[in-house]
């Protein structure tokens, strides 16, 4: 970029035409960045149905009744819900219920097709939510304000598992091997169910942060998106921090800086253009 400032200076441009100058530049630098900026999507250990994050806020949905129906909006510790049709809580079942506790769900137990809206107080990298009953419909999208990351879709984690008898996974620490059907059936309840997942779902953001979460069901009320224990978490995590964590996939997202990023860079640029322009009117 020096050499660029240099060279306008040196054909006699004007200061605020290079400041636009290098305006025009600060995206190309930014984007370079986006490369590195992904969500990478972890499973826990099997039957592990809370985060692994010791200071992490989680929504258990204990506060509903077993059977309500749960509509408009409501204020969490972890951030603000908005449900576009209503949902469901729920009392443990085979379908759900982390370690025996009331569930949120919609789709088929709720016969709504539209899903919900997790709206956070602060701009994080980290989400986890015990995922049970799973199907290949559920999805989240995730969100900085208004500007889509990405939507990851469990059918990638029956794809990792592959066949209930047959498959095996792998940890970070590839030492640590699981059994597919390890992921199968209630741990709650003996493991019924045995024909679907349950598994806690870590999800990180790496460079780059999102302040908006949105649940979906892939419109349709065939199946349902049984969710419990969502966390979230002020601390910067990383999927290295638990050994233990099998890796899904990977989505390459935008990176989303800071506000103030651009505005620095320009001012700083600015700075050199005038550093630059009166070096030169003094030789």
């Amino acid at each position: 970029m020096k050499t660029v400032i240099k060279t306008l200076c040196t054909a006699g441009a004007k200061p605020f035409l290079i400041a636009a100058s290098l305006a025009a530049l600060i995206p190309q630098a930014v984007k370079a960045d986006e490369n590195l900026a992904s969500l990478q999507v972890y499973l826990s250990a099997p039957a592990q149905q809370n985060t692994f994050i010791g200071d992490a806020y989680t929504e258990t949905f204990d506060a509903f009744t077993p059977g309500s129906s749960v509509s408009g909006t409501y204020r969490s510790t972890v951030g603000t819900y908005t449900f576009a049709e209503p949902a469901q809580a729920r009392g443990a079942d085979e379908h759900g219920g982390a370690n025996g506790s009331t569930y949120l769900t919609f789709g088929a137990q709720s016969e709504t097709t539209q899903g919900f809206t997790l709206t956070l107080g602060f701009a994080a990298n980290y989400f986890g939510f015990w995922w049970s009953a799973g199907d290949g419909k559920n999805g989240i999208s995730f969100y900085y304000d208004d500007t889509l990351l990405a939507r990851f879709s469990t059918q990638d984690i029956l794809n990792l598992l592959g066949d209930r008898d047959t498959g095996m996974v792998t940890a970070v620490d590839d030492r640590i091997t699981y059994e597919s059907k390890e992921y199968f059936g209630n741990p709650n309840l003996d493991y019924q169910n045995f024909g679907q997942p349950y598994s806690y779902v870590n999800i990180f953001a790496i460079g780059a942060t999102f302040n908006k979460i949105v649940f979906d069901n892939s419109d349709t009320t065939s199946t349902g998106f049984e969710t419990d224990n969502h966390a979230v978490t002020y601390t910067t995590v990383d999927p290295g921090d638990e050994p233990s964590l099998v890796k899904v996939t990977v989505i390459q997202t935008p990176a989303v800086p800071e506000p103030s990023t651009t505005a620095l860079l320009v001012g700083a640029g600015i700075g050199l253009v005038y550093r630059v322009a009166r070096r030169r009117k003094q030789a």
